[in-house]
């Protein structure tokens, strides 16, 4: 590989680059790089970033923003371009398995774009809105949320502490909070775990979220303000306060719009093309030469019998 004394980054060129879609400050043309058997131009960044990037514009983007992206590419095809043309002088190397996998790769990867695009345009007239709603309608348990409650606790573990000692311990804490004392103070004071400092609080939550035990007891409170009795679990003994219940209900349609058009724009795009390729398969089935397949099958056992 030549030194990159022939590796020249056009500084001003590359800036330019970052800016090109509002200043349009570049020609395709124009080389980033200029070196025997490693020309990269201006073009070839571009097409780059279509082939490797992801294609959602705001994902995009955010690779683009990122520091040195530019470089790194050009870099990138500095370096696949200088390794093909050491390929291709290479004297042991299977060109004809090359030239078929590029060609592989070049079909595979026009059938990638042209998915987007056919498909694209076999669903433009989908209203996503109304067949949102409708499939909000049709699925109407999809979209509730299940009761919840919203509680603070007290920990005391048995780590280091017999279940009898965590045990005096949290009824000394019940019993001040019998006295009237807060129960986040004495969960900042008591409490050994993260929500100590929140006050014991563990927000909203449904079932199947917690421990099972704990999650049974503080369903099992009724009002606001109630308190459990001591609740052991995996990690200690606990004093559980509700703060406030919420019942199952249905999510509004507004809320779960986006995510529902996002899901039927990927379901039906994917069925669309599947339908596709479920045409051409049965087209090549049955243009499909059932003897020639069937030698080449023979041909490739009796090497492996002969191999063994």
């Amino acid at each position: 590989m030549p030194g990159f004394n022939v590796f020249v980054f056009a500084c001003s060129l590359l800036a330019a680059m970052s800016v090109a879609a509002q200043e349009a400050a570049v020609e395709p043309q124009q080389k980033v790089v200029d070196a025997a058997g490693a020309t990269v131009t201006v073009e070839d960044v571009e097409r780059y970033i279509r082939a490797t990037l992801p294609l959602d514009e705001t994902a995009r983007a955010a690779v683009l923003a990122r520091p040195g992206i530019y470089r790194e590419m050009v870099e990138n095809l500095f370096v696949i371009r200088m390794v093909a043309a050491e390929a291709r002088n290479a004297p042991d190397f299977d060109r004809e398995q090359a030239r078929w996998a590029s060609r592989f790769t070049h079909q595979r990867n026009l059938m990638k774009e042209y998915r987007v695009t056919y498909v694209r345009e076999r669903l433009k007239g989908v209203d996503w809105e109304s067949s949102a709603r409708e499939e909000y309608r049709a699925n109407p348990e999809k979209y509730r949320r299940g009761a919840s409650v919203s509680a603070a606790h007290i920990l005391i573990r048995t780590d280091d502490r017999s279940e009898e000692e965590a045990l005096v311990l949290l009824q000394a804490v019940r019993d001040r909070l019998d006295e009237g004392e807060s129960f986040a103070d004495l969960a900042r004071e008591y409490s050994e775990d993260g929500s100590a400092e929140r006050g014991g609080n563990l927000g909203l939550f449904q079932r199947g979220k917690m421990d099972r035990d704990f999650e049974r007891a503080a369903f099992a409170l009724q009002n606001p303000g109630d308190v459990s009795e001591p609740v052991k679990t995996a990690f200690g003994y606990h004093l559980i306060l509700l703060q406030e219940r919420r019942p199952a209900e249905k999510i509004p349609f507004e809320e779960v719009k986006p995510a529902i058009i996002e899901q039927l724009q990927t379901d039906l795009s994917d069925q669309v093309w599947q339908d596709k390729v479920v045409r051409l398969r049965s087209q090549g089935k049955a243009l499909l030469d059932e003897d020639v397949l069937a030698a080449l099958r023979d041909q490739h056992s009796a090497a492996q019998d002969s191999a063994q």
